[in-house]
């Protein structure tokens, strides 16, 4: 099923109008503001690590592990 193929949802493509900033009632792109209930965030697949291996993860004083 593609449920992005619903009257409700808007696909945005963030490579053209990047996220500025999320907001209480959604997001603001380059190209305006959206609101929203829910933010999808499609970051890409592996069926083993996914992208966690190439996050940047660091705790409190920037230590990382």
């Amino acid at each position: 099923m593609r449920f992005f193929n619903q009257p409700n949802v808007k696909l945005v493509d963030l490579r053209s109008t990047p996220i500025e900033r999320v907001t209480l009632s959604g997001i603001k792109t380059a190209a305006g503001e959206y609101e929203l209930d829910v933010l999808v965030l499609a970051t890409g697949f592996d069926a083993v690590t996914g992208g966690l291996t190439s996050i940047d993860i660091r705790g409190t004083q920037g230590r990382d592990g």
